[in-house]
């Protein structure tokens, strides 16, 4: 017997169930799965979640918004909110996701496993693999209402749909020009609830850049609610700050935070008795809008133990593209960025004299940008803590529509030995560059996206005739090329460059800065490039960051010990051996056109990873 639209028997006759809040929801029947728990099983809510699930029942409450960090469960929340919808309170359900293939992989990978593991659910919704049209990957049909699951770069997802709760996850990670010619995707969500008097819209997300992100902005027209929790020493109540950290250097495991009343100091072990007795207090006005802040001080989890943080904080200042993803997605704040552009001049003074590659350099890897009558590359040496020295700027002249062109690049590729090569195959001689590509040795045909998206991506797309394009994040790349060219004291991160560099190469590589503008209403944030100035040795520099980032985490460390020990030799099972050039030809009329599986397989093996 469930707990959904049931009745049974009591002494006076038959009684509808309770009205249970969503905590008290949770506490009973919902349970984690192997797939996204370590602890599967019987849920059991941190004490700040439940202020946050009970928002979620509250009838006085109509916007939630949760600005966070990673590491507090919301996603969790946001499975058991829906739970409840399906089980206990059915109504139709709308969930938008940053990408169609975002919402896709939250119904398989959180969605499916709840409903298979949570007996309360058992039967409301039909299983998936009965290929049943009333649950399919983006629908999920169940007594008294429907679940849809949407992307917010698709606006067709919004049409001809009607529901009482919309659940908006990761906003900043939405698409900056709205969904397409539709609009804003929080309106037309929102619109699909007008015609319920009870309706609940709940935002939530981590913050990205201050002035530009949406959460914050929403978090701030809340009540703006933090969680307070008593000092041991003085009981006065106070939310948890990073401020509030201290440690000796180099001793992450010695942090202690002190109370902002009486400056007493308490360490990890007092964590769990203050948040277990902690409350969530407002700091402004309540007008139907409850806002959310919760950050990792404040989790239980082994990951988010206070001695962790200070540990990723003390690994994370040392390059400012660190400091950020720290500050948003550890501390779930906004990231304000100091406005300094770097200028040309500034750069220029700093040129350097070497006649051999510096013994700094690791490992190499190149961008090339592809135009209509050339290629243009960069060759950028990697030290330690991602120290760089640009080690040759050229052009291949020629058509690269022709082998010729092809081969001079693979001269070069054979030259410098690159630890991994991004071609641009977003403007010209698309179907030249998928041909060229070879991902298994490390050659990767990459394609350009603005808007926020990690630099490298999870897995790559399929281009038209079936290639691989590797997708990749241009404006993280950027940012983090111009944190790292405003250091100024060589080290991690540096920009090294050679004294034979010109100016115009030089204005090239900053022709581009950060704008804030404002489309229908919100603020959009993007890179604009300066009139009249090429800006390829840019787009060489961010693809051939891209190509560092495609090797996943590096082990700088092991790589310099390794070099050391094998003194000038270089480790050949990790270079990249260049392709013969393809020539690429239209199939004839009635001519089959390959497979990427029928094609000839080109010589080489597969490079290790590190």
């Amino acid at each position: 017997m469930t707990n959904r639209d049931v009745w049974y028997t009591t002494t006076g006759g038959w009684t509808p169930p309770p009205t249970l809040s969503l905590s008290e929801w949770a506490a009973r029947f919902a349970s984690l799965s192997a797939e996204t728990s370590a602890e599967p099983g019987k849920w059991r809510a941190y004490p700040y979640q439940n202020g946050i699930l009970d928002a979620f029942t509250d009838p006085a409450i109509e916007t939630i918004t949760v600005m966070k960090s990673a590491r507090v469960g919301y996603t969790k929340i946001l499975d058991h909110a829906i739970a409840y919808g399906i089980a206990h309170s059915p109504a139709p359900m709308l969930v938008v996701q940053p990408t169609l293939e975002d919402a896709e992989d939250y119904s398989k990978d959180e969605l499916e496993p709840m409903f298979r593991d949570t007996p309360v659910l058992a039967g409301l919704v039909a299983d998936q693999k009965s290929r049943s049209k009333s649950n399919t990957i983006k629908r999920k049909r169940f007594p008294g209402g429907t679940l849809y699951l949407v992307g917010a770069n698709a606006p067709r997802g919004f049409r001809r749909i009607t529901v009482k709760r919309v659940f908006f996850d990761e906003v900043d990670g939405y698409p900056t020009k709205g969904a397409g010619v539709e609009g804003d995707q929080i309106a037309l969500g929102k619109r699909r609830s007008d015609t319920f008097r009870d309706r609940k819209i709940a935002l939530g997300g981590t913050p990205t850049i201050k002035g530009a992100s949406r959460i914050e902005a929403s978090f701030e027209q809340s009540d703006r609610r933090f969680f307070f929790v008593p000092c041991p020493h003085c009981g006065e109540f106070s939310p948890i700050e990073w401020e509030q950290f201290s440690w000796p250097e180099g001793r992450p495991e010695k942090i202690v935070r002190a109370c902002p009343t009486c400056a007493s100091v308490s360490d990890e072990s007092r964590k769990r008795w203050m948040v277990e007795r902690g409350v969530w207090r407002a700091t402004a006005s309540f007008r139907g809008h409850a806002g959310f802040h919760i950050w990792a001080g404040y989790s239980y989890s082994a990951n988010a133990a206070w001695p962790k943080l200070a540990a990723e904080f003390e690994e994370s200042r040392r390059l400012p593209a660190t400091i950020k993803v720290f500050t948003n997605t550890i501390l779930g704040r906004t990231f304000e960025e100091d406005g300094d552009h770097p200028e040309e001049g500034s750069l220029m003074s700093r040129r350097e004299r070497w006649t051999e590659e510096p013994e700094a350099v690791l490992f190499r890897t190149i961008g090339v940008d592809v135009q209509q009558d050339r290629l243009e590359f960069e060759v950028v040496g990697w030290g330690e803590d991602a120290e760089s020295w640009s080690l040759h700027y050229g052009t291949i002249g020629g058509d690269p529509a022709l082998p010729a062109t092809w081969n001079q690049l693979t001269d070069t590729i054979k030259l410098f030995r690159p630890r991994a090569v991004c071609i641009d195959s977003g403007g010209h001689h698309t179907q030249q560059v998928y041909a060229y590509s070879s991902p298994g040795r490390r050659i990767y045909a990459i394609k350009g996206a603005a808007g926020r998206r990690q630099v490298w991506p999870y897995k790559p797309s399929r281009g038209k005739t079936g290639h691989k394009v590797f997708v990749i994040g241009v404006d993280a790349a950027k940012d983090a090329l111009f944190a790292n060219l405003k250091i100024r004291k060589p080290g991690p991160g540096y920009c090294h460059f050679p004294s034979d560099r010109d100016e115009r190469w030089f204005l090239g590589l900053t022709c581009e800065s950060v704008h804030l503008r404002y489309s229908k209403g919100f603020p959009v944030r993007e890179y604009r490039r300066r009139s009249g100035i090429p800006n390829e040795p840019l787009d060489c520099r961010v693809y051939a960051y891209a190509a560092l980032c495609s090797l996943g985490k590096v082990n700088w460390k092991a790589i310099a010990k390794r070099k050391r020990e094998r003194a000038e030799a270089p480790p050949e099972e990790a270079i990249v051996e260049a392709p013969e050039a393809v020539e690429v030809r239209e199939p004839l009329p009635n001519q089959r056109r390959p497979t990427p599986a029928r094609q000839a397989r080109r010589p080489g093996g597969w490079i290790r990873n590190w």
